[in-house]
């Protein structure tokens, strides 16, 4: 499984706890595994972000910087990429599932991004169309994204 997919996959767990939103079984497997991950982060760029993060002040590229810099570390350390894929439960039976899902979550938040633009700047008789289009993209987000949680947290 590709890298990039492994930490996004982790972020995908780790986001509910750090933006202290969603089910109570992922925020906990998203602090436990939190807990584990941040250790990985020991440059004093690294720990500045992870104290950021760790205060609540929370955005989307503080997000996307730790995912980066999470997929870097497991270039970097093989025995980290080892045990996260135990954590998160990465087996060569659920893999394809994880990849397909993880790249459909990316696909839809593609497609979302500019629509909500777009409906800002819709006409009265367009409007309703971004807005049903926005709304089912939005569920099938939720959707996968639920899935993944579920496969993710299945035997923890």
């Amino acid at each position: 499984m590709d890298i990039t997919l492994i930490a996004t996959a982790a972020m995908t767990l780790i986001g509910p706890y750090l933006q202290k939103s969603g089910e109570a079984f992922a925020k906990k497997a998203g602090e436990d595994l939190w807990n584990k991950v941040k250790k990985a982060f020991t440059r004093d760029k690294d720990k500045e972000l992870v104290n950021k993060v760790e205060a609540g002040s929370v955005s989307k590229s503080d997000l996307t910087e730790l995912k980066n810099m999470l997929a870097q570390r497991l270039t970097e350390e093989a025995d980290l990429l080892v045990a996260l894929k135990e954590n998160l439960n990465i087996t060569p039976a659920n893999e394809f599932m994880l990849e397909n899902n993880l790249k459909a979550a990316a696909m839809i938040r593609t497609e979302l991004e500019p629509l909500y633009l777009e409906q800002i700047d819709a006409s009265v008789a367009n409007e309703g169309d971004y807005s049903n289009r926005i709304a089912l993209l939005e569920r099938k987000l939720v959707k996968v994204d639920e899935k993944l949680i579920r496969l993710l947290t299945a035997s923890n």
